[in-house]
């Protein structure tokens, strides 16, 4: 396997495997975190790291297309994957579909993504004054 991999897309395609097995478990307990609609902030942060992983991974492609379309693609990727993820609940005994789930999926790729370009504005910053 080369580092690109390794790197970058590995840790995607692992936290997908992640998601999809917690998705499956008809009963999971969820932590208790003090304040109401506490698995909607569950899905919120959940997808916030995949929206992380996800423009992490396209913006340090190889193929510019990709490398250019990077919030894009990992919007429509991620809210798509919200989306097939919710489908699949629907299926699993005692969990259910639920829109404002998905909802929060997609504003948690938001907030990864926001997130990402934080971290590369403060390492652009931090690179200029040395």
């Amino acid at each position: 396997m080369n580092s690109y991999f390794l790197k970058f897309r590995l840790p995607v395609l692992a936290y997908l495997i992640l998601i999809f097995i917690l998705s499956s478990i008809s009963k999971l307990d969820t932590p208790e975190i003090g304040f109401s609609f506490k698995d909607k902030w569950i899905h919120f942060f959940e997808y916030s790291v995949l929206g992380f992983l996800l423009i992490r991974n396209f913006q340090n492609e190889t193929n510019k297309k990709l490398q250019n379309n990077a919030f894009l693609i990992t919007f429509l990727f991620g809210t798509f994957y919200g989306a097939s993820d919710e489908i699949h609940q629907f299926f699993v005994p005692n969990r259910n579909c639920d829109i404002f789930d998905w909802f929060a999926d997609t504003c948690g790729i938001l907030l990864g993504i926001f997130v990402w370009k934080l971290y590369q504005n403060f390492r652009l910053n931090s690179t200029e004054k040395i």
